[in-house]
């Protein structure tokens, strides 16, 4: 029964979600968050180039 009430109540929490701006490229924040060595060799190329 307490399944039945989290999905009820998750259902009616989805009726205000609003979409997150830019939600298609967060798999590059995740990428860099996940690779903090090649976002800094990212970054220092971007410096110097």
């Amino acid at each position: 029964m307490v399944l039945r009430w989290v999905a009820s109540a998750l259902l009616e929490t989805e009726k205000s979600f609003r979409r997150i701006m830019g939600y298609e490229q967060l798999w590059m924040l995740k990428t860099h968050l996940d690779n903090p060595s090649e976002s800094k060799a990212v970054a220092r190329e971007r410096k110097t180039g």
